[in-house]
Protein backbone atom coordinates (compact mmCIF):
# COMPACT_ATOMS: atom_id res chain seq x y z
CA UNK A 1 0.00 0.00 0.00
CA UNK A 2 2.33 2.66 1.06
CA UNK A 3 5.80 0.85 0.60
CA UNK A 4 6.82 3.53 -2.26
CA UNK A 5 6.60 6.31 -0.05
CA UNK A 6 7.31 4.66 3.26
CA UNK A 7 10.64 6.42 3.51
CA UNK A 8 8.81 9.64 2.87
CA UNK A 9 6.35 8.95 5.75
CA UNK A 10 9.30 8.02 8.15
CA UNK A 11 10.53 10.84 7.72
CA UNK A 12 7.97 12.83 7.76
CA UNK A 13 7.24 11.28 11.33
CA UNK A 14 10.83 11.44 12.84
CA UNK A 15 10.82 15.22 11.99
CA UNK A 16 7.28 15.51 13.00
CA UNK A 17 6.44 17.29 9.57
CA UNK A 18 2.82 17.14 8.29
CA UNK A 19 1.90 16.48 5.03
CA UNK A 20 -0.51 17.80 2.57
CA UNK A 21 -2.39 15.72 0.08
CA UNK A 22 -4.43 16.87 -2.86
CA UNK A 23 -7.66 13.80 -2.35
CA UNK A 24 -10.90 13.62 -3.81
CA UNK A 25 -13.19 10.88 -3.98
CA UNK A 26 -11.79 7.44 -5.81
CA UNK A 27 -12.84 7.73 -9.37
CA UNK A 28 -12.21 11.32 -9.76
CA UNK A 29 -8.57 11.51 -10.10
CA UNK A 30 -6.55 7.96 -9.88
CA UNK A 31 -3.55 9.61 -8.48
CA UNK A 32 -5.54 11.21 -5.49
CA UNK A 33 -8.14 9.23 -3.70
CA UNK A 34 -8.96 10.13 -0.35
CA UNK A 35 -9.42 6.36 0.41
CA UNK A 36 -6.06 5.46 -0.60
CA UNK A 37 -4.84 8.58 1.50
CA UNK A 38 -6.84 7.66 4.95
CA UNK A 39 -5.24 4.19 4.38
CA UNK A 40 -1.94 6.06 5.14
CA UNK A 41 -2.89 7.58 7.88
CA UNK A 42 -4.11 4.52 9.20
CA UNK A 43 -0.91 2.81 8.75
CA UNK A 44 1.04 5.78 9.80
CA UNK A 45 -0.91 7.17 12.81
CA UNK A 46 1.81 9.06 14.20
CA UNK A 47 2.08 11.38 10.73
CA UNK A 48 0.05 14.42 10.81
CA UNK A 49 -2.00 14.34 7.41
CA UNK A 50 -3.93 16.80 5.68
CA UNK A 51 -6.09 16.01 3.23
CA UNK A 52 -6.52 18.89 0.68
CA UNK A 53 -10.38 20.74 -0.54
CA UNK A 54 -12.87 19.35 1.38
CA UNK A 55 -13.10 15.71 0.29
CA UNK A 56 -15.25 17.13 -1.98
CA UNK A 57 -17.77 16.80 0.97
CA UNK A 58 -18.31 13.84 1.23
CA UNK A 59 -19.83 13.03 4.36
CA UNK A 60 -18.65 9.25 4.52
CA UNK A 61 -15.24 10.40 3.92
CA UNK A 62 -15.16 13.46 6.16
CA UNK A 63 -16.79 10.87 9.08
CA UNK A 64 -13.40 8.60 8.26
CA UNK A 65 -11.34 11.61 8.01
CA UNK A 66 -12.39 12.68 11.73
CA UNK A 67 -12.65 9.10 13.26
CA UNK A 68 -8.74 9.08 12.95
CA UNK A 69 -6.05 11.17 15.54
CA UNK A 70 -3.35 12.08 12.76
CA UNK A 71 -5.46 13.34 9.93
CA UNK A 72 -7.65 17.16 9.16
CA UNK A 73 -9.58 18.52 6.20
CA UNK A 74 -8.63 22.00 4.49
CA UNK A 75 -11.39 23.94 2.56
CA UNK A 76 -8.60 25.69 0.24
CA UNK A 77 -10.56 27.15 -2.27
CA UNK A 78 -13.99 26.21 -1.22
CA UNK A 79 -16.05 27.92 -3.77
CA UNK A 80 -13.93 26.43 -6.27
CA UNK A 81 -14.67 22.92 -5.09
CA UNK A 82 -18.46 23.18 -4.68
CA UNK A 83 -18.60 24.20 -8.10
CA UNK A 84 -16.69 21.06 -9.06
CA UNK A 85 -18.95 19.32 -6.64
CA UNK A 86 -22.23 20.28 -8.02
CA UNK A 87 -20.71 19.87 -11.85
CA UNK A 88 -19.55 16.50 -11.02
CA UNK A 89 -23.12 15.57 -9.58
CA UNK A 90 -24.80 17.12 -12.37
CA UNK A 91 -22.36 14.70 -14.60
CA UNK A 92 -23.59 11.88 -12.70
CA UNK A 93 -20.02 11.19 -11.49
CA UNK A 94 -20.60 11.89 -7.84
CA UNK A 95 -23.91 11.04 -5.31
CA UNK A 96 -25.24 13.95 -3.75
CA UNK A 97 -26.56 11.18 -1.45
CA UNK A 98 -22.67 11.34 -0.06
CA UNK A 99 -22.77 15.09 0.46
CA UNK A 100 -22.73 16.75 3.80
CA UNK A 101 -26.21 18.59 4.22
CA UNK A 102 -25.96 22.36 3.35
CA UNK A 103 -26.80 24.85 1.00
CA UNK A 104 -24.55 24.09 -1.70
CA UNK A 105 -25.85 28.03 -3.73
CA UNK A 106 -24.23 29.76 -0.39
CA UNK A 107 -20.32 28.37 0.01
CA UNK A 108 -20.74 30.18 3.84
CA UNK A 109 -23.41 27.92 4.33
CA UNK A 110 -21.20 25.10 3.12
CA UNK A 111 -18.49 25.95 5.29
CA UNK A 112 -20.50 26.70 8.07
CA UNK A 113 -21.82 23.06 8.15
CA UNK A 114 -18.24 21.26 7.98
CA UNK A 115 -17.04 23.19 11.11
CA UNK A 116 -19.93 22.69 12.93
CA UNK A 117 -20.30 19.31 11.77
CA UNK A 118 -16.47 18.14 12.43
CA UNK A 119 -14.99 21.29 14.84
CA UNK A 120 -11.63 19.37 15.19
CA UNK A 121 -11.37 18.09 11.69
CA UNK A 122 -11.99 21.40 9.33
CA UNK A 123 -8.24 23.26 8.80
CA UNK A 124 -9.28 26.92 6.94
CA UNK A 125 -7.84 27.14 3.44
CA UNK A 126 -3.94 26.08 2.84
CA UNK A 127 -3.34 27.71 -0.39
CA UNK A 128 -6.22 30.73 -0.02
CA UNK A 129 -3.12 32.97 1.85
CA UNK A 130 -1.10 32.42 -1.37
CA UNK A 131 -4.54 32.77 -3.95
CA UNK A 132 -4.98 36.12 -1.92
CA UNK A 133 -1.83 37.37 -2.24
CA UNK A 134 -1.25 36.74 -5.85
CA UNK A 135 -4.63 38.40 -6.73
CA UNK A 136 -4.16 41.01 -3.94
CA UNK A 137 -1.18 42.10 -6.41
CA UNK A 138 -2.45 41.90 -9.32
CA UNK A 139 -4.87 44.20 -8.49
CA UNK A 140 -2.52 46.62 -7.43
CA UNK A 141 -0.74 46.72 -10.99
Amino acid sequence: MASEGKAILEFAAKLNIPLLFHAVPAGIDEYSSVEDILKISEAFPTVRICLAHGTLFCKDLLDRANSLNNTWVDTAAIKIQIQLVMDLVDKGVLESSRLIEADYSDHLDVMRQLVNGYPDLILWGTDSPAYAFITRSEERR
